[in-house]
């Protein structure tokens, strides 16, 4: 004979788990950031072809010749404006992209972790108001009244004549 089934009603002893807290998160990802962006860094400078040297010397004829057309049409603003967009652009290919992702991605790994401290600061200031029964905005009370009371000139409770 099978044995009776429980009711429906019965608690069952399953558990959620815990969420991980936001600190750990951030960390999380920072560290994980910083490994993945170092190893993608590593991989383009190894991988990347080495430079030429005679394509450089053109490249640079040929934007001596830029900068003064466009010095004549447009000033000097327009010049530093070309040479600044000439840079950007070469930051993304060969080896200077390992370069440029390995800065990316040690900067973000350094937002994660300030964003850790932050997020574990409010999570500990939150725990400690939580601890001293202070809930919302209240702080404990009614505290105007104190403050009412110290900015009178006597510093303290109204005498009573």
């Amino acid at each position: 004979m099978m044995p009776p089934l429980p009711p429906a009603s019965t608690p069952t002893l399953t558990s959620t788990p815990k969420p991980m807290p936001l600190h750990q998160r951030f960390r999380i990802a920072g560290l994980a950031i910083f490994v993945l962006g170092l190893l993608a860094a590593v991989v383009i400078y190894l991988v990347a072809p080495e430079v030429d040297l005679d394509e450089i010397a053109y490249q640079e004829m040929a934007t001596k010749q830029y900068e003064r057309q466009i010095e004549m049409n447009g000033g000097k603003n327009l010049v530093l404006a070309a040479q600044f967009t000439h840079w950007f652009g070469t930051l993304w290919h060969g080896r200077k992209l390992a370069t440029s992702i390995a800065v990316l991605s040690v900067l973000a790994a350094l937002l994660c972790r300030a964003l850790a401290r932050h997020a574990l600061a409010v999570q500990e200031a939150e725990g400690s108001a939580e601890a001293r029964g202070e809930t919302g905005g209240e702080a404990g009370g009614d505290t105007r009244g104190e403050m009412r009371e110290a900015a009178r000139p006597g510093g303290g409770p109204a005498r009573e004549g």
